[in-house]
Parts: structure tokens; sequence; C-alpha cells
């Protein structure tokens, strides 16, 4: 039993890592005058950089210096229709 366990938990950090983070949320640069996009998952390189598609733009943006807040389904989608 514990063997199966720790196959299915492996199993679901692996799938996990390779999908990236999945949500709501508001990435600001903190190195462009606190600059916010918004996105329903990003990816975080070894070296910090955290890499969306914004959807406002739809552009795909790439942040060496940023800050991730998760934020609620209902927030997000208000300031993306703006």
């Amino acid at each position: 039993m514990t063997r199966k366990l720790a196959k299915a938990l492996g199993i679901t950090l692996v799938i996990g890592a390779l999908t990236g983070c999945a949500g709501h949320y508001r990435i600001r640069d903190t190195a462009n005058t606190d600059t916010a996009y918004y996105a329903t998952r990003y990816d975080r390189a070894e070296n910090g950089a955290v890499s969306f598609k914004d959807a406002r733009t739809e552009a795909k943006v790439t942040l060496q210096s940023s800050s991730v807040e998760s934020i609620s389904k209902k927030e997000w989608e208000k300031a993306v229709k703006n």
C-alpha cells in the first residue's frame, strides 16, 4: 500500500511540475514601474524568471523580476475586461 501511495504522489508531483501553475494571477513587473499583467498559468524557470501569456494582450511575456499573486476569478475577469 505504501509503495502505491508513493508512486501516485510522485506521478502527481511530476504532472504538476510539467503543467506549471494554473489559476488566476496578477503578475507584477517589479523592475519596470510595477506594471501588472494577468494570466491563468505561469512557469518559473530555475533562474527565477516567470513566463506566461498576458490575458489582456495575448502576448508571451518573460519577466526576470516579478511578484506573482493569486487572485479570485472575479477580480481577474474584472481586470482583464478593463
